[in-house]
């Protein structure tokens, strides 16, 4: 059996990332779709993707807004949880800063006061997605904060237990050259031919041009990149010829319910690797 679990990430940040996610569930690569709460534009798009039956729905917990002209707002009040936010009430552009805005004291080990307060957002979140109709199966993480908050990873791992959530982190096996493969004309064709047998891990930001694209980037990445980027997994997820490469090399596109859980968490390891 060859076996990809295909995720898009960032369903509800903006109409360019809706649009282009359920273009390319309808065209039937992307089979698990991670949600944002946060997003602006999670409650139109719920309305257009709920009802998908071919797909798996996810979490994609947020508790970070990288972009300066485009923010994810926390569900909490700012007085619920004062420590995941800057001096505007806004979330932290990386968990790094973060950490550092709230001192060394907050990196040497795991401090009950801010996971408590990640739990709530979470809850909150979460809530809204199945508030509006979407049955979540899986957990994810925006900008992966478990790795830079202490005893965060194992807070979520409670968490999504509870919650009786598949955890992200146990299905991390990346297809060979993972992220070249939107950008490289031809180069998923010869992986696809060589794709041993397994089970292996695709992700995506699928997202076409639009006004919201354009006012996303921030002092490290400019908004011209993230759009081209991103309209490179776009066509790559849409185009035929990509179902048509895993249909001539007997590869089957899986959702995470479908999918083999890890015996060990490998998502740093994928991390590690790129």
């Amino acid at each position: 059996m060859k076996n990809i679990i295909t995720r898009a990430d960032d369903f509800g940040s903006g109409r360019g990332a809706n649009d282009a996610i359920l273009e390319a569930v309808q065209a039937g690569f992307i089979r698990n779709v991670s949600l944002m709460a946060c997003g602006a534009f999670i409650e139109e798009g719920a309305a257009r993707l709920k009802d998908a039956d071919n797909v798996c729905f996810g979490i994609h917990f947020t508790m970070n807004s990288e972009w300066d002209r485009i923010k994810f707002a926390p569900m909490a009040s700012a007085d619920e949880i004062p420590l995941l936010l800057d001096s505007s009430g806004e979330f932290y552009p990386s968990p790094e800063e973060l950490i550092k805005a709230l001192g060394e004291d907050y990196r040497k080990e795991p401090n009950p006061k801010l996971l408590e307060q990640i739990r709530l957002e979470w809850r909150l979140q979460l809530a809204k997605l199945r508030k509006l109709g979407f049955s979540i199966a899986y957990g994810d993480t925006h900008m992966f904060p478990e790795r830079t908050i202490p005893g965060l990873k194992e807070a979520m791992r409670v968490w999504m237990k509870e919650e009786g959530l598949l955890d992200h982190r146990y299905f991390y096996h990346p297809l060979p050259h993972l992220d070249a493969q939107a950008k490289v004309p031809g180069l998923w064709e010869i992986t696809a031919k060589g794709l041993g047998e397994g089970q292996y891990f695709y992700l995506a930001h699928p997202a076409v041009p639009s006004e919201d694209m354009y006012l996303t980037g921030n002092r490290h990445t400019a908004a011209a990149h993230v759009v081209k980027a991103r309209e490179q997994d776009y066509r790559f997820v849409t185009g035929g010829r990509t179902l048509e490469s895993c249909k001539e090399a007997g590869i089957r596109t899986i959702r995470y319910d479908e999918a083999v859980r890890g015996d060990y968490d490998s998502v740093e390891e994928w991390l590690g690797d790129r």
